[in-house]
């Protein structure tokens, strides 16, 4: 039995998969709710192709036509896709090899536009983003040699904790813990998404100034402050600040700012 899968997709119309910073955040989405029934480790964009890493309870082509069509719809893809390559992983060292390729593709492409690696799980590996926080278990199951710290160099870091500011980045850290493209709307995500972001920056932020940030109202500023926000969310979007505050040269340089 393969120790894992390593699984290629890509559209047969050619350009960019992903163009937006919103694409991105629904990509990961999109693999991410897939990927919970298939052992997924890992997946990363290039320029023109989506790579994802699975352990071995996966079903490498389900999850292949799932991901495939949930892009095709969300992204409005014409032409879908060619099809899947999937690998067979049977050695140890290529599990681990994988594993940091996948994370790695827009290094390995030339893109610059994601220095916080919103379009992969590190985010989740991270606890920074909740959508793919089991993707952590199943790294700590099947490549129990990767350390909190070899996450923390591909963002450049030594170390990564919580942190309160700086509240120009609120909405931005706020939709990436979430993993929600914008704050439009009051569907349950979204909401939870302003109540974290409420509990991060209430002490510092009129609810007038709160309200603008994540479109709303006062009024509903003040009902959202009486609900009990999600604290690992709460955690999450601090971590997001704290990625943000130590890593602002490189996204400002890269994309300009970021929200």
């Amino acid at each position: 039995m393969p120790l894992g899968y390593h699984i290629r997709i890509r559209p047969r119309t050619s350009g960019t998969l992903i163009k937006t910073k919103e694409q991105r955040r629904v990509v990961a989405r999109t693999v991410l709710g897939q990927g919970r029934k298939h052992d997924l480790l890992a997946f990363g964009p290039g320029k023109e192709h989506l790579h994802m890493h699975t352990g071995p309870e996966a079903d490498p082509g389900q999850l292949a036509r799932n991901v495939e069509s949930g892009l095709t719809q969300s992204l409005h893809l014409d032409g879908g896709f060619e099809r899947a390559h999937v690998e067979p992983i049977v050695k140890a060292g290529h599990m681990y090899n994988v594993f940091r390729y996948d994370l790695t593709q827009a290094a390995h492409h030339g893109l610059s536009g994601d220095p916080l690696f919103e379009g992969t799980n590190l985010p989740d590996l991270l606890a920074a983003r909740l959508l793919g926080c089991y993707t952590a278990n199943n790294v700590r199951r099947l490549l129990p040699g990767i350390s909190r710290e070899d996450l923390l160099q591909y963002l450049e870091l030594e170390t990564l904790e919580p942190a309160d500011a700086p509240l120009d980045w609120l909405v931005a850290a706020t939709l990436a813990a979430a993993g929600v493209p914008d704050l439009v709307g009051h569907g349950a995500e979204v909401s939870r998404a302003r109540r974290a972001a409420i509990a991060v920056a209430s002490d510092r932020l009129t609810p007038e100034r709160l309200g603008q940030l994540l479109n709303v109202s006062k009024r509903t500023i003040y009902r959202l402050i009486r609900q009990r926000p999600n604290d690992r969310l709460v955690v999450a979007v601090r971590l997001q600040l704290g990625m943000m505050g130590q890593r602002a040269h490189a996204v400002l340089g890269s994309i300009g700012p970021y929200c």
